[in-house]
């Protein structure tokens, strides 16, 4: 699939459901201590797939990088934001960041594995944390949303196992 008609795809989806998310979706401070934590000393962070920038931290210096025009005008952090297809077409140098990020994005790519030899590739270390279908409906988005767990993205999203 082409990059614009992918784009235009996500672009097309969260021109619904992205209205209002950085209300709506509030970082959750468990998963939130969880990244903190795994980051560590890193200064140099880039944020894949980053939506709002719910689990950025001002501390820190932050590229995000979001396919969606929709979340890029929402985003709320200092950071600096990148339209890119997703972490298997990152405009980056080998080792720019100290650390890459990605939450709950990774089944939103074309290529999975591309996308985490991208991640690999420009980051010193890195910090997934992961949608895992066989635990989704424990996860909060469902409380609310529940019609996610139906989306193509959703039912086709890499497992554990796959990752």
């Amino acid at each position: 699939m082409p990059v614009e008609v992918i784009l235009n795809t996500l672009d097309q989806v969260y021109e619904s459901i992205g209205v209002g998310y950085p209300v709506a979706r509030r970082p959750d401070p468990r998963i939130n201590r969880l990244i903190v934590d795994a980051l560590g000393d890193a200064r140099t962070v880039l944020n894949v797939g980053a939506d709002a920038g719910n689990y950025e931290s001002s501390e820190r210096s932050v590229v995000a990088v979001e396919p969606t025009l929709k979340m890029i005008a929402q985003h709320k952090t200092g950071a600096s934001c990148c339209r890119a297809r997703g972490a298997e077409a990152l405009p980056f140098r080998d080792q720019s960041f100290d650390a890459a990020l990605g939450t709950f994005t990774l089944h939103h790519g074309t290529d999975v594995s591309a996308g985490l030899q991208g991640i690999r590739q420009v980051a010193k270390w890195q910090v997934i944390l992961l949608f895992e279908p066989a635990e989704s409906l424990k996860f909060w988005l469902v409380e609310y949303f529940l019609e996610c767990l139906a989306l193509p993205s959703e039912t086709g999203a890499p497992g554990i196992d796959d990752v």
